[in-house]
């Protein structure tokens, strides 16, 4: 056996070819599994990472000789599996049978007994997110409750922009700074995460409830949405959620989301984003430089530093350093 683990306090990494010790290691950070090699005659070795945040976890692996994961219960919530090798994977839940491979991937449940056959050299990144979360989010974006089974159709094609936006939000999640798992660390940037992720999957994926979501008229004054902006300015350092805003805005979660979308061109979240980069900015501008950028960036929820380079320089032409060396001096 070879095998190393590595902790801190949100990301758990793990190589190893005992079956027993791998199937423990899941089913205690993602769901309960059994792992196996795809034959009697072969060894199964799995190199892995598994990114907690908040009630979602996010997690990627390596599985060059192939495995064989079989559901040990059935799952609270979904997977979304994103390929990232030239393997193929075949997934057998329930009567369905779906096949991907590095232009398609797999969104559904797994209930027990379900499997997961990875055949020749295979890796992904991953997500498992809450049945009651995304049913929460879409009750909200529905304006009534839910009252029937949600459930998404189960290939993904990798090719188009959706996919490619999925990829990069889970790539982020995934990449750790300094050893640690940065966007885990940081509620706003955790709480934003979640709801951006369960959003692009119910806006952009079909499923049982496409037709009604995208049926219905929705009404938001300008009023509503001065509200709503002043409240995301006067809270912009919290973990806000789409529900803390519509209420602050005195309208329903439907009506803010696609009355942004109507007035500004943009969702909610996306104009949160900004707010926080204002602020962000502000802080560039105006804290001691015993502050580093990595701790402004953190406190205003950009998770990825690079990726916050490349929105300050986007929107103010200059880096986060740059903005720094261009502090007024105080005058003598």
């Amino acid at each position: 056996m070879n095998k190393t683990e590595m902790r801190s306090p949100k990301l758990f990494t793990i190589e190893s070819s005992d079956r027993d010790e791998l199937s423990g290691y899941f089913s205690e950070r993602v769901s309960k599994v059994a792992i196996s090699p795809v034959s009697k005659a072969s060894s199964v070795t799995i190199s892995a990472a598994v990114v907690p945040i908040g009630s979602a976890v996010a997690f990627q692996t390596k599985i060059p000789g192939g495995a064989r994961f079989r559901q040990a219960e059935d799952l609270d919530g979904f997977f979304l599996f994103l390929p990232a090798d030239d393997g193929r994977a075949i997934w057998k839940v329930g009567s369905k049978e779906v096949v991907c491979d590095h232009t398609a991937g797999y969104l559904g449940r797994m209930n027990e007994t379900d499997t997961m056959d990875c055949v020749g050299q295979w890796g992904h990144m991953a997500v498992k997110v809450p049945y009651d979360q995304i049913t929460r989010t879409l009750s909200h974006l529905l304006d009534q409750p839910i009252v029937g089974a949600l459930e998404f159709d189960p290939a993904v094609d990798l090719t188009t922009a959706p996919a490619k936006a999925l990829s990069s939000m889970v790539r982020l999640a995934l990449t750790p700074v300094d050893g640690e798992a940065f966007l885990s660390t940081s509620p706003v940037a955790a709480a934003q995460f979640s709801e951006s992720l369960t959003l692009l999957l119910l806006e952009s994926f079909r499923h049982t409830y496409t037709d009604t979501l995208s049926n219905g008229a929705y009404t938001l004054k300008p009023k509503h949405v001065k509200r709503a902006i002043d409240y995301m300015r006067e809270n912009a350092g919290s973990a806000l959620t789409l529900q803390e805003i519509a209420a602050a805005a005195g309208v329903s979660v439907r009506a803010l989301h696609y009355g942004f979308k109507k007035f500004l061109g943009e969702s909610p979240f996306e104009h949160l984003r900004q707010v926080r980069l204002e602020a962000a900015y502000a802080d560039l501008t105006q804290a001691p430089e015993s502050v580093s950028i990595a701790e402004i960036a953190k406190k205003w929820g950009f998770a990825n530093p690079g990726r916050f380079a490349l929105l300050c320089k986007r929107c103010y032409g200059h880096t986060p350093s740059e903005i720094r060396q261009m502090k007024a001096r105080p005058k003598r």
